[in-house]
């Protein structure tokens, strides 16, 4: 019987490290005195926890993998604004909404893995 132990443990530890970042600022924010903004991260680090082990394709074999990762994408959208918004807007005024075209390789795993499912390769 083949576990596929490889991509469960690419599936963990993609999205741990994905959301380090926030864990990261978040213990920024506590030691910066910024204890609610330190909370909202911690709240976001385990809510993407949670979503890893609940979301798992092992756990929904039948659920194609776009449906399993909009909700991650949607948290790491949420995880931005709580963090442009913790950190301040004043440091934006360079920003320039071309600039997000270099976020656009971010969703290529939505158009690539598309319809599948983890049950195709059984």
């Amino acid at each position: 019987m083949n576990t596929r132990r490889g991509e469960k443990i690419g599936w963990i530890g993609s999205w741990l490290g994905s959301y380090s970042w926030v864990l990261i600022l978040a213990i920024l924010f506590f030691t910066g005195g910024k204890t609610t903004s330190g909370i909202y991260g911690l709240t976001i680090c385990l809510i993407a926890v949670l979503l890893m082990i609940f979301l798992s394709p092992w756990r929904n074999p039948s659920t194609p993998y776009w449906q399993l990762l909009l909700p991650f994408y949607l948290l790491f959208t949420s995880a931005v604004i709580w963090a442009v918004r913790a950190y301040g807007t004043e440091n934006l005024s360079t920003f320039n909404l071309w600039q997000l075209l270099s976020l656009l390789p971010i969703l290529i795993p939505l158009f690539v893995l598309g319809n599948r499912r983890w049950d195709d390769r059984e």
